[in-house]
């Protein structure tokens, strides 16, 4: 395969894990992901001196920044439902650190 070739199935991977995570499926994101991982290990060891494709690139990191993004919303939508049922069940708030390095308690909506 060549190294366009492999930009093009590393978008693809990265394509479908933004897919597993709109759709909220845990087992195909973590499919897509070990995929994308694997394609990303084969890009790096066909890197070739100096690396064509800029343009192609870009595009890829941009799909990568767009999975990260839906990554971080999916993790405060769980702490916020977390929270809320602890809360519910009369647990106590959740707890994180500040800039300080001390507890800070906040409460999510």
């Amino acid at each position: 395969m060549n190294y366009g070739a492999l930009i093009e199935d590393l978008a693809r991977r990265i394509e479908d894990e933004i897919a597993a995570l709109d759709a909220g499926d845990h087992d195909a994101l973590a499919l897509a992901t070990r995929a994308k991982l694997d394609a990303l290990e084969r890009v790096r060891g066909a890197v070739p001196e100096p690396a064509p494709g800029r343009d192609l690139l870009a595009q890829v990191a941009d799909l990568n920044r767009a999975a990260a993004v839906r990554v971080n919303r999916a993790r405060v939508r769980i702490e916020r439902r977390l929270a809320s049922l602890t809360r519910a069940a009369g647990g106590p708030p959740a707890c994180a650190y500040g800039a300080d390095g001390r507890p800070v308690t906040r409460f999510m909506r």
